[in-house]
Formats: C-alpha cells, structure tokens, sequence
C-alpha cells in the first residue's frame, strides 16, 4: 500500500474506496493472460503456435504504451529461450 495524493492505494491498483487505478494494467494483463491460454490450449506446442502468442504479446505490450526497444528486446529473449 501507498499513497498518492489523497488516495489510499492498495497492492494490485485499488484505491481505498474499490476505483481501479490501472485501467491500462488490466487490459494489458487480461491480453497477456489470453495469449497464454490459446497457446496453453493447443494439442501441440509449435513454431508457429509460439509465433503466434508472441505476435499478440508484442502487440499488447505496444498498446500499453511500453517502448518499442523494451518489448523487441523482450520479444528475441522469449525466442532465444
């Protein structure tokens, strides 16, 4: 917990009184969260499948605003692992 300004901010972006302070968190969250979950669905983890989940990481990290360098990087470290 910490404050900002005059709200009480609780671990995980709820004020004191339940407002949601990270809208943007959430959405890229519920994003990420799905992409796990189609490539976790999959009869067989391949290639492609992995390609895939990545593309929609990538495009989710770059609609929460995080800078291109940040997620290519992040992006060839999934890769090369």
């Amino acid at each position: 917990s910490f404050i900002t300004g005059q709200n009480l901010v609780i671990d995980g972006g709820m004020s004191a009184n339940g407002v949601n302070l990270n809208p943007m968190f959430d959405a890229l969250s519920e994003r990420l969260e799905a992409a796990w979950k189609k490539l976790r669905g999959q009869d067989k983890i391949s290639e492609t499948n992995i390609q895939e989940a990545l593309r929609e990481v990538r495009r989710a990290l770059l609609e929460a605003d995080v800078n291109l360098q940040v997620v290519k990087d992040f992006i060839e470290e999934v890769q090369v692992k």
